[in-house]
């Protein structure tokens, strides 16, 4: 019997090891096996909930942490996660339809992990991000965010400040700005030589800090132009690691394959087509907008195109629709920056007329 258990604790161990290194298609079987073993107990369920959600198969990982939420009814853990393998089945159900019956499991999973720890910030966290509505979506991050306000929580912090933009919600508004701008000025300068801008080991680290901020949400917020830069780079950091990390799986792949096919190879340099720098601005210089005198080259002011890209359009967002709605996208923050350029235009038309 010693050695029966020996060998299962060794088998469970190999899998979570595998689980830790993004080996979950190699660790599924035994966590498969090992749930069938141990009927009896919640854990094993859940491991084998974290390998399905590593493999991105959400609704297999739900049934499997529901199953643990039936063993162990008083874990607020497993509710937990047991949202968020809901949360990410949004998206499937049209949103004419009604509400998304996913988003509404998911409400009810975190509610109930809040009913067993009350206190817990993360679950109020994800509680607004399951929702459709913005409303009841900035009430939980004011909860979060009160639960851990100094220093205050990252995600909180830049969900309230986001949500409040987005509803026009000006309660503490230049509190709300201050307390961000505080949060990211400490990642960007750190104290010492641990600031982001700095080669060191906790530079790193702050800089994964500061990609819980949108880098376009900046735009619109009263930051410094430094700091906004510090956030576009530590996204663009983050890109090029994802990137590079992909291209050494595919040649991991490729190797453990034993294959020198063309086509692999294609495959692994498109993930190595990331621009070396920002192209330079010569084509937009060149054109004389602003030039000696307050005149541009060519005497006249060229088109200025703007687009906006996100990664958030999906239905229900206003530039995420079949036309380009005016009216939303004013109200949107990111008007704050077109409603910027339009002035600057007007600006310099207004310069070139008197001059």
């Amino acid at each position: 019997m010693a050695q029966l258990f020996k060998g299962a604790m060794a088998r469970q161990a190999k899998a979570l090891e595998w689980l830790r290194t993004g080996r979950a298609a190699e660790a599924l079987p035994l966590l498969q096996a090992e749930a069938i073993r141990r009927d009896y107990a919640s854990l094993p369920l859940e491991y084998l909930s974290l390998g399905f959600a590593q493999l991105q198969r959400f609704p297999e990982a739900e049934a499997a942490c529901a199953a643990a939420a039936r063993l162990s009814p008083r874990s607020a853990e497993i509710r937990f996660n047991l949202g968020n393998a809901q949360r990410e089945q949004r998206g499937l159900h049209s949103a004419a339809d009604g509400p998304d019956p996913a988003l509404q499991r998911a409400q009810r999973s975190y509610r109930e992990a809040l009913a067993l720890s009350p206190r817990w910030a993360s679950a109020y966290i994800n509680l607004g991000v399951a929702q459709a509505d913005m409303v009841p979506a900035l009430a939980a991050y004011r909860a979060a965010l009160a639960l851990e306000p100094t220093p205050p929580s990252a995600l909180a912090l830049v969900n309230v400040v986001h949500s409040a933009s987005w509803l026009a919600a000006w309660r503490d508004r230049d509190a709300m700005h201050g307390a961000l701008r505080r949060w990211v000025e400490e990642r960007v300068d750190g104290s010492g030589a641990g600031g982001a801008a700095s080669g060191s080991a906790s530079s790193a680290a702050a800089r994964s800090e500061l990609i819980a901020l949108q880098p376009w949400h900046t735009l619109a917020y009263p930051l410094p132009a430094r700091l906004s830069a510090a956030v576009h780079a530590a996204h663009a950091a983050a890109a090029a690691a994802a990137a590079a990390a992909a291209a050494a799986a595919a040649a991991a792949a490729v190797a453990a394959a034993g294959s020198t096919a063309a086509g692999s190879a294609v495959a692994i340099r498109r993930w190595q087509r990331w621009p070396a720098a920002v192209p330079a601005r010569a084509a937009w210089e060149a054109g004389g907008v602003v030039g000696a005198g307050g005149r541009g080259g060519t005497g006249r002011l060229r088109r200025l195109r703007v687009s906006y890209v996100s990664t958030d359009l999906r239905e229900e967002h206003p530039v995420g629709r079949p036309y380009l709605p005016w009216p939303y996208l004013l109200w949107h923050p990111v008007g704050r920056l077109l409603r910027h350029l339009v002035y600057a235009k007007v600006r310099v038309s207004e310069a070139r007329a008197q001059g």
